[in-house]
């Protein structure tokens, strides 16, 4: 009812705020479908591009969210002359899938499946990043490109290896927190070294950290996602700039984040051709430790170590403060005033 009495007085339904606009908001909030039909009436034009480059249809279908069908009712009676999203007047909408296959025949049909949006990502690339297999699975099978290079993130599939180190940090600041029983609190060190508090979340206003600890994507999931990548052809050579090839992203880490899953990737892309040169050159002892068990996994990585390549006994020595926060406080100052201390 608010949006309808918003709407009356005026209310423009496609100002843009500060990072989404009305639409992005109705797809990406948990909020009812009925105010996303309201904003449609009142105006809202689901075929602009939104702060993430995304048209409404493709963010709901990146989302996997269940709106992208009243969308596309909506585009069937609303049709856009040149739009590369045409629905046939006859066609079925009853089934959530006929709606998916719908938009990626469409967009291959236009030759975008592989189109770059705001921040430089494919379709592809944000289908791994919200852990969505069968979309990236149905992507792969409309010909996206397995190993199409975003300047930051990578191929997909170091998207893919980069979300599933973001779940595993998540699980280890969560069991920081709990360790350090300081719940708003922010932690730093001098070093690039890692602690085991330093993985507590370094966000500006600690009170309203995300729990993706707690809930959310699962690594598994990702697992799956990473295997369909390589079954596909991704490249296991691929680096640019600002990331290293698959295996050194996985690998090069601080040795608590050695997991199991990692272990078993590790493995896996091993078995694929994966180079191990220079993958374990910065490993200290530490890090060989969660090899136990592996041995046979440590030694085929060891071969590629550099030569002349000495192994540390130890990272770095951490200096690290555990600062609980108030609420004017920010990280930023706390380094500051650290540093002039």
């Amino acid at each position: 009812m608010t949006i309808h009495c918003l709407l009356e007085a005026g209310a423009d339904p496609n100002f843009e705020g500060y990072d989404e606009s009305a639409i992005e908001a109705s797809i990406l909030r948990n909020v009812s479908v009925e105010i996303l039909l309201q904003l449609l009436e009142g105006g809202a034009d689901p075929y602009a591009k939104g702060h993430c480059g995304y048209d409404a249809f493709s963010l709901a279908l990146v989302q996997g969210s269940s709106k992208l069908l009243r969308l596309l009712e909506f585009a069937k009676s609303h049709a856009r002359q040149g739009h590369w999203l045409q629905v046939p007047p006859d066609f079925d909408l009853s089934q959530p899938v006929a709606g998916t296959q719908l938009v990626l025949g469409c967009l291959q049909q236009a030759g975008r499946i592989d189109s770059e949006y705001k921040k430089g990502e494919t379709m592809l690339h944000g289908a791994v990043s919200k852990v969505n297999l069968n979309l990236a699975e149905s992507l792969l099978d409309h010909g996206a490109d397995v190993n199409f290079k975003h300047a930051y993130y990578g191929t997909p599939l170091h998207r893919a290896i980069g979300r599933i180190r973001d779940i595993h940090q998540a699980v280890l600041r969560k069991e920081a927190r709990e360790k350090s029983q300081l719940p708003n609190a922010a932690t730093y060190n001098t070093t690039v070294g890692k602690s085991e508090l330093s993985f507590l979340l370094r966000d500006r206003y600690p009170w309203n950290r995300s729990t993706a600890g707690d809930r959310g994507p699962s690594i598994g999931d990702l697992v799956n996602i990473v295997q369909l990548l390589v079954d596909r052809g991704a490249d296991l050579n691929a680096e640019g700039a600002k990331f290293p090839k698959p295996l050194n992203m996985l690998l090069q880490v601080a040795p608590m984040e050695i997991s199991s899953t990692a272990l078993g990737l590790t493995q896996m892309l091993l078995d694929r051709g994966a180079p191990v040169a220079a993958v374990a050159d910065n490993f200290t002892v530490e890090h060989v430790a969660p090899f136990s068990g592996h041995e046979e996994l440590w030694e085929r990585l060891r071969e590629g170590i550099s030569a002349g390549f000495e192994m540390k006994e130890r990272p770095a020595i951490l200096y690290t403060w555990v600062v609980p926060l108030n609420k004017d406080d920010r990280y930023s100052d706390l380094m500051e005033s650290d540093i002039k201390g």
